[in-house]
């Protein structure tokens, strides 16, 4: 598996300041699946989910 791309998602949301997303992506011409991780922006991981 090589993942392909990579998106940085910032929230404003003022219940979420302070969380950063990065999604993963193998193949996004061929599926929609994404690894999705929730960091907080001291690194402390709160959330993996894989979405499609």
């Amino acid at each position: 598996m090589k993942v392909e791309t990579i998106e940085l998602w910032y929230t404003i949301c003022e219940r979420s300041i302070g969380e950063v997303i990065v999604n993963y992506m193998i193949r996004p011409e061929e599926t929609d699946e994404i690894l999705a991780v929730k960091y907080h922006l001291n690194g402390e991981i709160l959330a993996i989910d894989w979405e499609s």
